[in-house]
C-alpha cells in the first residue's frame, strides 16, 4: 500500500513541478522581453537627452546622412554635453553595441521605409533604431516578442516594431 501512495504523491509532485516549471518559463521570458523593451527606450531617450543638453539633433552621419553618429551618445567634444547618455562602446561613428541587440544604429527612414530621409521636421520622416536580424543568435525571436508585446501582433509591417529588408527597426517618437 506504501508503494501506491509513495506513486500517486510523486505524480502529483511531477505535475506540480510540470506547471511551476512553465510559469517559472513565463515569467523568465516576460522579463527578458521588458528589459530589452527597456533598453530600447533609453536609447530612445538618450537621443532625446542629447537634444536637450546640446540644443540639436544627434549629427548625421556626412557619409551616410540618414544614419547618426551615434557615437555622439557615448563620447562626445561638445562643450554642452553631460553624457554618457549611453553605457554602451561604439564601433564607428554610427554603431554602438548592445550585449542584447548586437550593432545597432539610429537612422531617418520614412514611416513606408521606402526611402531614407534626412529632416524630421518632415512630417512623414520618422527616427528608428535599426537592429540587423542576424547580427545576434536569438535576436530575432526577441525582436518578435518585443513586437508581439508593443503592438499586440508579431507582423513586422506597422506599428512600433517593423522590419525594413534585414533589420528590425524600433520607432523613436521625438515629435
Amino acid at each position: 500500500m506504501f508503494g501506491l501512495d509513495a506513486r500517486i504523491a510523486l505524480a502529483i509532485f511531477g505535475a506540480l513541478s510540470v506547471i511551476s516549471g512553465a510559469a517559472l518559463y513565463s515569467a523568465i521570458k516576460e522579463a527578458r522581453v521588458i528589459s530589452a523593451i527597456v533598453e530600447l527606450q533609453e536609447m530612445a531617450k538618450a537621443v532625446v537627452a542629447y537634444h536637450l543638453d546640446i540644443g540639436s539633433s544627434v549629427p548625421q552621419n556626412s557619409s551616410t546622412p540618414n544614419r547618426l553618429n551615434i557615437g555622439e551618445l557615448v563620447q562626445s567634444a561638445e562643450p554642452a554635453w553631460r553624457g554618457p547618455y549611453l553605457p554602451y562602446e561604439w564601433s564607428s561613428e554610427t554603431v554602438i553595441d548592445s550585449s542584447k541587440f548586437g550593432p545597432v544604429r539610429i537612422a531617418l527612414w520614412l514611416s513606408d521605409f521606402s526611402a531614407s530621409c534626412s529632416d524630421l521636421k518632415d512630417s512623414d520622416c520618422k527616427l528608428w533604431i535599426q537592429i540587423h536580424k542576424s547580427a545576434t543568435p536569438g535576436v530575432e525571436n526577441l525582436m518578435n516578442d518585443i513586437d508581439l508585446k508593443v503592438d499586440g501582433v508579431v507582423d513586422g509591417l506597422s506599428g512600433s516594431v517593423t522590419r525594413n529588408g534585414p533589420f528590425y527597426m524600433y520607432k523613436i517618437d521625438v515629435k
